[in-house]
């Protein structure tokens, strides 16, 4: 150790569990691990440092291998964990509202989902200290996703700022606001983050109206899939950061790269099939070419290759 950092990362044989967690979260990897009988004790301790892994017990004639596999990857594929980067001087409180939608404090885990199953977390943050005074980034991610949401923190560490007000101001959209501190406190009968909303209703809430943004028309439920942001009742989803992926949908419930696939292409290519967003399940799913059939058009529709030279199927 030097100065607290370690230096024999490339020296030594082996990483560290802390480098191997690292490198799998960096690359959104959750492992495995089947192991014999006379294992299993160290790596369900090993589990407990290396975020989402799971173990189960392999027969000495590794048997039942591919039974182990599906069972713990029926395990992991069944719950959404969230994970954050969160610095020292930060705090994260979690609260889920899992199947059930009863709060859940302190919780950042939901079991028991299946496929086109929503789930909602709700996360609160506090700076203890204004440190020095720069800009905290936390990164929140679903473990072993790829999908991930940058919260960007501003200390403002003196509210000297209250006293200076400015009445109409065009920050907030034109005059319809007064910016106070770096934020618009709208007129009445005006609403948003820069008041470019208007109702009709004087007492309009954000709130209230970000009900036409979730699926089920909660205040509870995520904003827009968690994908994009609520504009005057309607959504307006993120744009991603890979060329060609789109997320789409009333409620940005959709996208067109998470469908199923086969040789590693949703829907397996344009040749065979196109992901599309389906508005009665409320998720994507892939809209076979003639000819292609199956959950990711990975099947021939023709049963000629089921005939044989004589005729028999």
């Amino acid at each position: 150790m030097i100065n607290g950092n370690y230096e024999m990362s490339t020296v030594q044989d082996y990483p560290s569990i802390s480098q191997l967690n690292y490198k799998m979260r960096e690359n959104n990897v959750i492992p495995i691990f089947a192991v014999t009988s006379t294992q299993q004790d160290v790596y369900n301790e090993l589990k407990q440092h290396i975020q989402g892994a799971t173990t189960g017990q392999l027969l000495g004639d590794s048997s039942n291998i591919v039974e182990l596999v599906k069972e713990n990857y029926a395990k992991i594929t069944s719950k959404v964990e969230l994970s954050d980067n969160a610095p020292k001087n930060v705090d994260v409180d979690y609260e889920a509202y899992c199947l059930d939608g009863q709060p859940q404090a302190n919780t950042k885990t939901c079991h028991g989902l299946n496929l086109g199953q929503t789930v909602t977390f709700r996360l609160g943050f506090t700076l203890r200290n204004c440190d020095d005074g720069s800009e905290k980034r936390v990164v929140i991610k679903p473990v072993g996703f790829s999908e991930e949401l940058t919260v960007r923190i501003q200390p403002v560490c003196n509210c000297d700022c209250e006293a200076s007000q400015e009445h109409y101001s065009e920050v907030c959209s034109h005059g319809n606001g007064t910016l106070v501190c770096g934020g618009c406190q709208c007129n009445i009968g005006r609403y948003g983050r820069l008041c470019e909303c208007s109702s009709n209703d004087a007492t309009s809430r954000l709130e209230d109206n970000d009900r036409a943004c979730s699926v089920d028309n909660s205040t509870t439920a995520t904003i827009c899939s968690g994908r994009g942001s609520c504009v005057c009742g309607e959504c307006s989803c993120f744009p991603r950061a890979k060329s060609g992926e789109v997320v789409s949908g009333k409620y940005c419930e959709c996208d067109n790269f998470s469908c199923d696939r086969f040789n590693n292409l949703p829907c397996g290519g344009p040749e065979r099939g196109e992901c599309i967003c389906d508005e009665q399940l409320k998720r994507s799913r892939c809209k076979c070419m003639p000819g292609y059939e199956g959950d990711a058009c990975n099947c021939v529709s023709s049963t000629t290759g089921c005939i044989s030279a004589n005729g028999v199927s």
